[in-house]
């Protein structure tokens, strides 16, 4: 945005020719760096999947064995609970069993 400013103030000094050649080279700029932040994105995108993906692995067999343990049935995602006793929000236990056995 500052570069194009720039030139936009250079317009009526400089000629048509030099005009359009700093706009071309304002335009190569801004597509190499839209490539490269498409690149930066995906590359996170790819990190953050293979992350989840790891940290599911070391903490479903835990929670699994909470589960089995405690003789809890299901888990449902709180954020998707309209309304509940609170005395029944594993999240606290789990954490802490998390926390235990993965240290």
């Amino acid at each position: 945005k500052t570069e194009e400013d720039k030139i936009n103030k250079k317009k009526n000094l400089i000629s048509k020719e030099e005009f359009q050649k700093e706009i071309n080279k304002l335009r190569i700029k801004l597509n190499e760096f839209n490539t490269n932040k498409d690149l930066m994105s995906n590359s996170f995108k790819i990190m953050k999947s293979k992350e989840l993906e790891n940290l599911f692995k070391v903490i479903n067999p835990v929670i699994q064995n909470y589960m089995n343990e405690n003789s809890v049935q299901i888990l449902l995602n709180s954020k998707n609970i309209f309304m509940g006793k609170k005395e029944i929000d594993l999240t606290k236990q789990l954490i802490d069993e998390i926390n235990k056995q993965v240290k």
